[in-house]
């Protein structure tokens, strides 16, 4: 009698642990992150002695000038379209004064150094 009764009490608490592991595991929410927005922002370099000013042309051959700052071979900037819209690019030297630039979207630019 002693030996169920030992039973009856382990399996009780044995119920009691599963069910509060159970109301644990329902209050952790992790959040989602598929349903986040992710922002792509580029900030400047905070070194100006570096700015320089370029030209150059974008893949459909128009006009872009703008500033970048660049360290060795990578830096940033931005440039300035005909219609004044202005874009973050991404900097990379390919030559003494050649550059070839990228945007956020993806799209190329082929800069000189003014």
């Amino acid at each position: 009698m002693t030996t169920i009764s030992n039973m009856r009490i382990a399996l009780f608490l044995l119920s009691i642990s599963l069910v509060s592991c159970k109301n644990r595991s329902e209050l952790v929410k992790v959040p989602d992150q598929s349903a986040s927005a992710v922002t792509k922002k580029i900030e400047p370099l905070a070194i100006d002695q570096y700015q320089q000013r370029v030209i150059g042309t974008d893949e459909n051959g128009d006009n872009v000038r703008g500033y970048i700052n660049i360290e060795g071979e990578i830096g940033l900037g931005t440039l300035v379209r005909k219609d004044m819209k202005e874009i973050e690019i991404v900097v990379e030297r390919v030559g003494k004064q050649k550059l070839i630039a990228t945007d956020l979207e993806g799209y190329k630019y082929n800069l000189k150094i003014k």
